[in-house]
């Protein structure tokens, strides 16, 4: 008789159901927003300014333009410039004295004002200070100077002709420049200071842009005296 048939395959399992959906991912946050830029530092302090070498020279004057009389010849025994931190005077290779009229042959030329004082040397006198009303005193150093101060000495005698008021220049790159202004009472005594001047801080300060004035101009001349009457 015929085998019997075989019993029929197993049915398949049923399929497993689907996984349940996941939700949709949110979008990525927007980045937060950079910082605004630091401020720059300040910038750094300048550089502390060099000694000022540059305003050094060896051309100095002074124009004196008036004495304790009226009308008189102008003079000085010494006159010393003093450098910053020094107490010896600064050496001076030359002055002259232009417009000026000196004896010289008296030992009184404007050199005698830088001599080294000395009461038994000369003095430097100018006679035409009675008639231009003013005296100008150029002053060469042996070597270029920042000069902070000054002094002046009475002469001998003639009282009269000490000088009251003048100005005190310096000359760089070819203008003068004004430094100082005095109005002084004069000593009434021989070989005097009239005491040390300092200049201060005009001296370190730069030429100004204008040139300084000229000396001022001399007095106009005084009238003929009248004629005598008649006889």
């Amino acid at each position: 008789s015929p085998p019997p048939p075989s019993p029929p395959p197993p049915s398949p399992p049923p399929p497993s159901p689907p996984p349940p959906l996941s939700p949709p991912t949110p979008p990525p946050s927007p980045p937060p927003p950079a910082p605004p830029p630091a401020c720059p530092p300040p910038p750094a302090s300048p550089p502390p300014s060099p000694a000022p070498t540059s305003l050094a020279t060896d051309e100095w004057r002074f124009i004196f333009t008036a004495t304790r009389d009226v009308g008189k010849a102008l003079q000085l025994q010494e006159i010393e410039l003093y450098a910053a931190g020094s107490t010896a005077p600064l050496a001076v290779a030359e002055a002259t004295n232009p417009g000026g009229a000196s004896p010289l042959e008296l030992n009184q030329g404007p050199d005698m004002a830088f001599d080294g004082f000395d009461a038994n040397d000369g003095k430097w006198l100018d006679l035409n200070m009675a008639t231009n009303g003013y005296s100008v005193l150029e002053i060469r150093l042996a070597q270029p100077a920042i000069v902070v101060a000054y002094q002046l000495y009475t002469a001998n005698h003639a009282f009269g002709r000490n000088p009251v008021a003048w100005t005190f220049w310096r000359k760089l790159s070819g203008e003068w420049q004004l430094l100082d202004t005095r109005s002084a009472i004069a000593p009434n005594e021989p070989f005097t200071s009239y005491v040390v001047s300092d200049i201060g801080f005009p001296v370190f300060s730069p030429p100004p842009t204008n040139p300084p004035p000229s000396p001022p101009a001399p007095p106009p001349s005084p009238p003929s005296p009248p004629a005598p009457p008649s006889p």
